[in-house]
């Protein structure tokens, strides 16, 4: 029992420590030309598209046209839950203890949101 614990915490410490680095950053250049721009962010919030805002008057101080925004796939990201459970018996040779535990995964698409734009 205490090593089946000891995995399910672990496994949280894990995906917590994903779930608080998913959510960090704002918005950050993927593409920049003397022209063209293109900045991501990892949602379309308020406070990442100032920052996205922010980015593209930075590299066109004169002025800059927004010609496309879209959501785009850049990867997978897998979530496990792992249930345990123990029990103990006894018999008449002494007490026996049972484990099991289960374990289930989800996949989804991990997306960012771009905004391409282009010199003024």
């Amino acid at each position: 029992m205490n090593s089946l614990l000891s995995i399910q915490r672990h496994l949280w410490m894990v995906s917590f420590v994903a779930v608080i680095l998913s959510g960090c950053g704002s918005a950050r250049y993927v593409f920049k030309d003397s022209d063209l721009g293109v900045v991501a962010m990892p949602s379309n919030s308020e406070r990442n598209r100032e920052k996205a805002l922010e980015l593209m008057q930075q590299h066109f101080p004169d002025g800059y046209e927004i010609d496309r925004e879209e959501e785009t796939v850049v990867g997978l990201v897998t979530h496990e839950h792992v249930h345990g459970d123990a029990n103990r018996d006894k018999t008449k040779h002494g007490e026996v203890q049972f484990a099991s535990a289960t374990s289930t995964a989800t996949t989804t698409d991990k997306t960012e949101y771009r905004i391409s734009y282009r010199r003024r």
